[in-house]
C-alpha cells in the first residue's frame, strides 16, 4: 500500500480509479526502483513533455490505422469528454458495437508501433463526430522497452494463432516465465496466464473489470508466493488493460477479440 500511495502521487487523479484495477498485489512483486522510473517517466509526460516524440507517434500511429484499413481518426488533444457518452442512450446498439470494436483494434495496433504507446484508452479518449469515430491522444504514453513489446506481440500472436512454442517464448520474454523456475512452476505460470486470455475461441467476449482484476491478481500472487519479481513495465500494462477494461464493460456488449486481433496482425 505504501507504494501505491507514492504512484497515486505521481499519476493525475483521474488514473486513482485504474490502479485500483491493477490489484494490491502488484506493487510487492515490481522492483521499487523499477516502478519509482517508470512512474517519473509518465510524471514528464503528464506536464507536455517531448511534444515531437508525442507527434512521431501520431504519425506511426496513423500510419498503421491506414495500412490495417481500420477506420479510425487520431487527434491530439489534452481534452476529455463525457464518460457516460458510451454508457448512455445516445448511441445506437450499431454504434456501441463499431467503438468497442475500434477500442479492441487500436488496444492491438499499438502494440505495432515502435515509436510510442497511448495508454489512456478510457471511453473519455474517444469520440463520435459526423466525420467518424475519433481517437484523442493525450500526453499519457509511453515508450516501452522494445523486448518487452516484442514480447507482448509474441504472446498474443502465439495465443490466437495456437503457436505454443511461441507463447511460451512471450512468456520469458516479458518476465513471467524465468530461468530459476521449476518445470512446475513454468507450467503453472503458463496455465495462469491462458486463463487471463480466457476460454474458447474468443469471438464473443463480454469485458468485465473483475475478470481483469482477479486474471491479474492470481499472476502476481503466483510470484509473490515464489518470491519472483516481473518488470516494472507492468505498470504501463496494467494501465493501458485497465483502461481498456473500463471502457469496453461500460460499452456492455459481447465483442470478437479474435477479429480484432486478426484486423491487425
Amino acid at each position: 500500500m505504501f507504494y501505491r500511495g507514492i504512484i497515486e502521487k505521481l499519476l493525475p487523479k483521474s488514473f486513482a480509479p485504474l490502479l485500483q484495477l491493477v490489484g494490491p498485489s502488484f506493487f510487492e512483486v515490481v522492483p521499487w526502483q523499477e516502478l519509482s522510473r517508470n512512474g517519473r517517466q509518465l510524471l514528464q509526460h503528464f506536464g507536455g513533455g517531448n511534444r515531437d516524440q508525442r507527434m512521431l507517434m501520431e504519425e506511426k500511429l496513423e500510419a498503421l490505422l491506414c495500412e490495417a484499413n481500420i477506420d479510425l481518426k487520431v487527434r491530439s488533444s489534452d481534452s476529455e469528454i463525457s464518460p457516460n457518452k458510451w454508457s448512455s442512450n445516445q448511441q445506437t446498439s450499431i454504434e456501441k458495437q463499431r467503438m468497442g470494436e475500434l477500442v479492441l483494434q487500436l488496444y492491438f495496433l499499438q502494440l505495432k508501433n515502435d515509436r510510442g504507446l497511448f495508454l489512456d484508452l478510457r471511453p473519455t479518449r474517444f469520440d463520435l463526430e459526423q466525420s467518424g469515430f475519433i481517437f484523442k491522444t493525450s500526453t499519457v504514453w509511453i515508450h516501452l522497452n522494445e523486448d518487452f513489446r516484442r514480447a507482448l506481440v509474441d504472446l498474443y500472436t502465439g495465443f490466437y494463432s495456437e503457436d505454443n512454442h511461441r507463447f511460451k517464448a512471450g512468456l520469458a520474454g516479458a518476465g513471467l516465465i524465468q530461468e530459476q523456475m521449476t518445470s512446475e512452476q513454468k507450467a503453472e505460470m503458463t496455465k495462469i496466464f491462458l486463463l487471463h486470455f480466457g476460454e474458447g475461441d474468443q469471438a464473443r467476449v463480454k469485458f468485465q473489470t473483475k475478470d481483469f482484476i482477479n486474471s491479474f491478481e492470481s499472476i502476481f500472487k503466483f510470484m509473490l508466493k515464489h518470491k519472483l519479481k516481473i518488470p516494472g513495465e507492468f505498470l504501463y500494462l496494467g494501465i493501458y488493460l485497465a483502461g481498456l477494461y473500463s471502457n469496453l464493460e461500460k460499452l456492455d456488449i459481447e465483442l470478437n477479440v479474435r477479429g480484432a486481433f486478426e484486423k491487425v496482425f
